[in-house]
């Protein structure tokens, strides 16, 4: 079960029903691509059950029919030690250095997590708030891929986490790639065109800032303090962390 559970099919490939077990494997396979290739296309809800949920439901049932193999075969045909060491260490083996397998899939996508020390933010992010900023918003992590892989930008007024100049800032989007960007009375224009979005988040941007151009890769990322916009960056996209959400 544990082979099983570490990688789909090898519990059956342990018990010599090598044909299933292989059989199980591209299964699961194809549903780990299709989950990847789902972040980069918009799925209406029902599409994504189909996706997600029917090789979900095959790998449940899976287990109960190596348990039946299992029952069957464990007296008639007991496997050597050596044999479940060799089975273990492959499936260890693939969760540490296949990209799509759960483990290491979520080691390269992990969220950041911290103790936000601002109040630049507040009062929606208070200093002292355990903060997560999550790439798999808008990215996808692989080792053998220098840079992470994008499958959608922020949205105006998305509160990220951000690298400038080796430090860890956080800030709110207010202005995407080729945009020209002005604030003006609290109220941000994008290409002459004032962005009137009404929400907690755009609230945070107050005051005056003179004309500014986000390059063809970059985002222009406003950092609030005491109710006024202090700094602009302009940040590349690839120095980006992730969306913030408070845990605590």
């Amino acid at each position: 079960m544990l082979l099983h559970l570490l990688l789909p099919g090898l519990g059956h490939m342990f018990w010599r029903e090598y044909l299933f077990g292989v059989f199980i494997f591209l299964v699961m396979l194809m549903a780990g691509a299709l989950f990847v290739l789902s972040l980069f296309i918009a799925l209406p809800v029902y599409a994504q059950l189909i996706v997600w949920g029917l090789p979900l439901a095959f790998y449940l049932v899976s287990f109960g029919d190596l348990f039946r193999t299992v029952r069957g075969r464990q007296i008639k045909h007991p496997q050597s030690p050596r044999k479940a060491r060799i089975y273990g260490a492959v499936a260890v083996a693939y969760q540490l250095l296949w990209p799509l397998a759960p483990v290491n899939f979520a080691w390269q996508n992990a969220p950041d997590v911290f103790v936000l020390e601002s109040n630049n933010l507040a009062p929606l992010f208070k200093s002292g708030d355990l903060v997560k900023a999550s790439r798999l918003s808008y990215m996808v992590n692989t080792y053998f891929v220098d840079k992470p892989i994008f499958h959608s930008l922020p949205d105006r007024f998305d509160i990220v986490r951000f690298r400038f100049d080796s430090t860890e800032l956080s800030g709110i989007v207010i202005g995407l790639p080729g945009e020209d960007i002005e604030i003006i009375g609290g109220v941000v224009t994008a290409n002459g065109v004032p962005q009137l979005q009404s929400s907690a988040t755009s609230r945070l941007v107050n005051g005056d800032w003179p004309l500014a151009t986000a390059g063809g890769y970059s985002l222009l990322i406003a950092y609030p303090e005491l109710g006024q916009v202090r700094d602009v960056y302009e940040v590349p996209i690839t120095d980006l962390i992730g969306k913030m959400e408070k845990l605590l």
